[in-house]
């Protein structure tokens, strides 16, 4: 019985060895977005955030250089080559950034003040309010054509950008400089129950087409090819082994696949 247990840990610290070599090739990874939790938190907390996690597991976590910073720059300096990938992006973000497979989907939902009364049918439903949207953000192609047509008028759309896009937009909500803002409700629901002095009394008014979410990785980087092959590895086997809906029921995000 002891040989037994000898022979069986002596297996599992060498697959244990063997797993942590193969991360170790991949070396630092450097990953950038905006905080947009429970996808992606604040960096060192110890649920850092579902597609975090995600990451740790395909490279190792001691591999992923995960930081925080408004979106616009995360992708900008990703496209130089400055860092590695940017989280949760939709295909629209940067199409010229090579992707992993789906890793979640996002629903694009508006919120207004309880008190207000305004009502989300369709996009004709924008025409008589100031939306308020994060920077360089895609979200679903009938409202991206809709904010491009409008941007630049200022009764109907206002930007924000930033590290936490959430808080700004409630923020103005709050000041009457918006009207309402879209945003995932699985985002705002988290928020709130992290901020539980923000007393603001929010509603949804109705929802849009929900965004497939990926990794977008350094278009001119020869090393992103290698690395997409590893986590859409990754993600197959989580999802296989039923781990990607453990982690997912952790963070209260929907089933997406």
């Amino acid at each position: 019985m002891r040989l037994k247990n000898i022979c069986f840990f002596i297996i599992l610290l060498l697959s244990q060895l063997s797993f942590a070599e193969e991360n170790k090739n991949f070396g630092n990874i450097y990953a950038r977005a905006d905080l947009w939790c429970p996808y992606n938190c604040k960096p060192g907390d110890e649920n850092p955030g579902y597609l975090v996690e995600i990451l740790q597991k395909a490279f190792g976590k001691e591999n992923i250089k995960y930081e925080t910073m408004n979106w616009a720059r995360a992708i900008t300096e990703t496209r130089s080559g400055t860092y590695d990938l940017i989280i949760a992006a939709a295909k629209e973000d940067a199409p010229d950034f090579p992707l992993s497979i789906q890793i979640g989907k996002s629903r694009n939902c508006f919120f207004t003040l309880e008190k207000k009364n305004i009502k989300f049918v369709d996009l004709k439903s924008l025409e008589k309010i100031k939306l308020g949207i994060a920077k360089d953000y895609s979200y679903y192609k009938e409202l991206d054509e809709y904010i491009a047509k409008n941007k630049e008028n200022e009764n109907k759309i206002n930007e924000s950008f930033g590290d936490i896009v959430l808080e700004k937009f409630i923020n103005k909500l709050t000041h009457q400089e918006i009207d309402a803002f879209v945003e995932d409700p699985v985002v705002v629901k988290y928020f709130l129950k992290q901020n539980q002095d923000i007393t603001v009394q929010l509603k949804t008014i109705g929802c849009g087409n929900s965004t497939d979410l990926y990794f977008g990785f350094a278009p001119n980087k020869k090393e992103s090819t290698e690395r997409i092959l590893q986590i859409n590895k990754t993600v197959k086997e989580m999802i296989k082994s039923g781990e990607m809906e453990r982690i997912i029921k952790k963070y209260g995000i929907l089933k997406w696949f």
